[in-house]
């Protein structure tokens, strides 16, 4: 995943880069103009331009790596997170609900009854529509990373 530093590096001209006349202009004559355009091209990109060679590549690969940048980038994505893979650990929904349920049985013990609608509590008021969709994503994915931190040494 990037950092904001990293996308904000992304947004600066290959000129910040500080490259060789070379590079630069190769990169420039081939219309890659910011950091972020040149972070989306493979290897095989860079060396299929006009006057570029692997002393050039070798230069932009340090000066990226220099910024925790490199080449072949994917900036479309949210998160440079892998597919999850099925596995034999108990599926983090159902964590979930079990800490969900938990939940509820602590609040009816310290208030007599169930959270309701209408029970004269204001639960969201200063949360947009959205606010419980965000919750339960935000449940889960701190769910996971308790899940995964107990099986780290």
């Amino acid at each position: 995943m990037k950092t904001d530093q990293q996308q904000s590096f992304t947004l600066a001209l290959v000129e910040d880069l500080e490259l060789s006349c070379r590079a630069y202009n190769a990169l420039k004559n081939a219309n890659i103009n910011t950091i972020g355009d040149l972070v989306q091209m493979t290897r095989a990109d860079i060396l299929r331009l006009k006057y570029l060679g692997r002393i050039s590549l070798g230069e932009i690969e340090s000066a990226l790596d220099n910024l925790g940048l490199n080449l072949g980038m994917n900036l479309n994505s949210q998160v440079s997170n892998p597919l999850p893979t099925p596995n034999a650990s108990t599926p983090i929904w159902d964590l979930v609900i079990a800490d969900m349920k938990a939940r509820d049985h602590v609040g009816r013990k310290r208030y007599g009854t169930p959270l309701q609608a209408g029970n004269g509590r204001d639960a969201l008021q200063d949360a947009y529509e959205d606010a419980y969709e965000e919750a339960l994503d935000l449940a889960v994915y701190l769910r996971q990373e308790l899940e995964e931190r107990k099986s780290r040494p």
